[in-house]
């Protein structure tokens, strides 16, 4: 796992340290040397400086990247992590050193779980290694798919306790992702990005969208319950996110089920525990008009991969019903759902098989 300056910056945070990247991005390097106008650098390293350097030195910088020791000002030509109040050499050196050490291990446990295809769970476990912040994992319907169990952040932040308890986003607040635009940002950012403003969510919190051909198969969070998410957490996010990418786009079957956010609504229809304050919401996003009766319609798939089992809504079809009798026209549309079936029937619906109609 490559570290950058700001990472270890962040890292270093009880050291004073101050981060100047004299207008170059932020690099990013495997390990840490001493440096020496005599050796030629490697751009995978980033050196260590006493503070010592002559004129001539300075304007001839052939480095990616320095860590400046003491109190006389650095060099402008290359970044620079600057310690002004450290002196003891070889304390930091070995400092920073086992910080390499302690992230190219972690990094190899998750390449190792990876490659070897373990439960998402005891993947995602490793995590607990690098930060003690909440975590989660969800498929594009913001069904959980792994989540850390954090029985304290269960008492303070009522999104989790749901999210926890009935194993996917509350419907709302998932509209609120998407009145924002946050969850459309996270569709279109590749990287992991940090929200430090959100409408939709009680805490700042960074966000990995996984991705495959085929367009976004997963969302992965880190939430900042201990504070604010830095650069610390996002380049955790981005490597473990990326070996996410690697993992679910290659083995469909840590993909149980697939479909759309407002399948929970339907099937609270038809369990008969939806909340009627948001049908409107529902069935504008659907682009149904509430004045229409509706049929909901359930189907357990029982095979195919969970990619092609994706829910299937068809919208505004006509078709002639009879009620007590006469015939009648309404606009009907049918929900069909891949995620689960009900797991009891409301009044007012009628079963057939592994179908379910409800109607609206």
């Amino acid at each position: 796992m490559r570290l950058s300056l700001e990472f270890l910056c962040r890292t270093l945070r009880r050291r004073k340290a101050v981060l100047l990247l004299n207008g170059h991005a932020n690099p990013s390097f495997l390990g840490v040397g001493l440096y020496s106008s005599a050796v030629p650098c490697s751009e995978d390293t980033v050196y260590l400086c006493a503070g010592s350097l002559s004129a001539a030195e300075r304007e001839d910088l052939h480095c990616k990247g320095l860590i400046w020791l003491g109190t006389h000002t650095p060099p402008g030509g290359v970044p620079v992590l600057w310690l002004r109040d450290t002196w003891d050499f070889s304390e930091i050196f070995n400092e920073i050193q086992g910080i390499f050490q302690r992230f190219h291990h972690w990094s190899g446990l998750v390449y190792e779980a990876v490659a070897k295809r373990r439960p998402l769970m005891d993947i995602f476990g490793l995590l607990t290694m690098v930060t003690p912040n909440p975590w989660y994992l969800s498929d594009p319907s913001f069904r959980m798919l792994a989540i850390k169990d954090e029985p304290d952040y269960c008492e303070i932040s009522p999104i989790w306790r749901y999210q926890a308890a009935h194993g996917h986003l509350p419907i709302d607040v998932i509209f609120r992702m998407i009145s924002s635009g946050e969850l459309q940002k996270m569709n279109e950012t590749p990287r992991a990005c940090c929200f430090r403003k959100t409408t939709a969510f009680v805490n700042a919190f960074v966000s990995k969208t996984i991705f495959s051909p085929k367009g976004v198969i997963g969302h992965f969070y880190i939430i900042g319950m201990y504070g604010e998410p830095t650069a610390y957490e996002l380049e955790i996010a981005e490597f473990f996110g990326n070996r996410l990418t690697d993992l679910l786009g290659g083995c469909p079957e840590y993909l149980p089920t697939t479909g759309n956010f407002f399948d929970y609504y339907f099937i609270d229809l038809l369990e008969g525990t939806a909340d009627d304050e948001m049908a409107a919401a529902v069935l504008d996003n659907l682009g149904w008009r509430t004045s229409d009766v509706y049929r909901v319609l359930a189907l357990e798939p029982v095979s195919g991969t969970p990619l092609t089992r994706r829910s299937l809504t068809f919208r505004s079809k006509y078709s002639k019903i009879s009620s007590r009798g006469r015939p009648s026209c309404m606009r009907t549309s049918w929900w069909c759902s891949s995620t689960r079936p009900p797991s009891s029937p409301p009044a007012r619906t009628e079963r057939t098989g592994n179908c379910a109609f409800a109607g609206r």
